[in-house]
């Protein structure tokens, strides 16, 4: 029985020390921690800022983009500008006939044939003209253009 306890006595001892070098002290263990960290973490510390005009991601594959800064930044307005002025600070609410007139209701108030209408766009202010209500459109005035604007009713 002295024999057995004879052999297990190395072996305990062999696996107590194998025990105590698999076991890395508290320095060792920070030290490894580190350099897991570094490695993870490496290429996101140094990472490149992002390009300063970045692609749309909202445009369609092969879309030609629009050139941000044209040869001729204030073009003169032309009746497409006038029109979609006129779209933004417009809103026809349909046609009204009263004393036997035909009137246009623009931003809730009747206008006749020939009626001016202010508006401001931009803080500048406009004169519209009533031209001809011939409905299913209308036809304003806007600097020296004429603008057919349909009508919905």
């Amino acid at each position: 029985m002295k024999s057995r306890r004879l052999l297990f006595v190395p072996l305990l001892a062999g696996l107590a020390l194998a025990a105590a070098h698999a076991q890395p002290s508290p320095l060792e263990k920070t030290r490894l921690a580190r350099t897991q960290i570094d490695t993870l973490l490496g290429p996101r510390r140094s990472a490149q800022p992002p390009p300063a005009d970045p692609p749309n991601p909202f445009t369609a594959p092969g879309a030609v983009a629009v050139d941000p800064n044209p040869a001729n930044p204030n073009p003169t307005p032309t009746a497409s500008t006038e029109q979609e002025i006129l779209a933004r600070t417009l809103k026809l609410g349909g046609t009204a006939t009263v004393g036997g007139r035909l009137q246009l209701i623009v931003n809730g108030v009747a206008y006749k044939e020939g009626d001016t209408i202010v508006v401001r766009e931009d803080g500048q202010i406009m004169r519209v003209k009533l031209l001809r209500i011939v409905p299913p459109s209308a036809v304003f005035e806007l600097n020296d253009n004429e603008v057919i604007v349909r009508i919905r009713n």
